[in-house]
């Protein structure tokens, strides 16, 4: 929960660089939501306020570095991913969120409930099947045509210039990708 509580502290500063709010929303998932009570990460899927082409899944958004910078990501056990306003945040891999932090603030129900291992008071984002099929199939085909930009801007000098830096290479670019269509 401490490392909960200090992401929720940070969740504001990115939207302080902006006129309009970049983070819009923050969902814990997983197995902090599975009440074990060792856990090797936490596991945070972040909204952002962006085109689903920048966002698609396992894509590093151009201001993704920044955030997690500004949220103290770098080095903390956490697992994060970012998902475009306009999806829903669950996904293949982001079962029954919950959501803990919006623009309006910290809920604090959320965060209460969660310090004192209330699960069953959680409202968990859980699709039914037809609409989780709908989504998987807008998302792989956002993914695709993801892949298929960075494959074909890769050896493109500005694009390779505006994909590195912060620890970033083109590579990594590519690598993440081909990985969100594998995964």
């Amino acid at each position: 929960m401490g490392r909960l509580r200090t992401i929720t502290e940070s969740c504001e500063r990115p939207n302080r660089l902006t006129d309009t709010p970049v983070l819009v929303a923050a969902y814990v998932y997983c197995d902090v939501l599975d009440g074990r009570a060792e856990l090797p990460r936490v596991q945070v899927a972040f909204v952002i306020d962006a085109p689903p082409e920048e966002v698609a899944w396992f894509a590093e958004p151009p201001f993704g570095t920044g955030i997690v910078s500004l949220l103290d990501l770098e080095k903390a056990p956490v697992e994060w991913y970012w998902h475009p306003l306009v999806w829903p945040v669950w996904n293949h891999a982001i079962r029954g969120p919950v959501r803990f932090w919006s623009v309006a603030g910290p809920d604090e129900d959320v965060l209460e409930a969660l310090g004192q291992r209330r699960f069953a008071d959680l409202h968990r984002l859980v699709p039914t099947a037809g609409e989780e099929v709908a989504q998987l199939e807008v998302e792989l085909e956002a993914s695709l045509n993801h892949l298929r930009q960075v494959v074909e801007r890769y050896w493109d000098r500005e694009w390779r210039a505006g994909h590195k830096g912060s620890g970033w290479y083109p590579e990594d670019h590519l690598w993440r990708a081909a990985h969100g269509i594998l995964t």
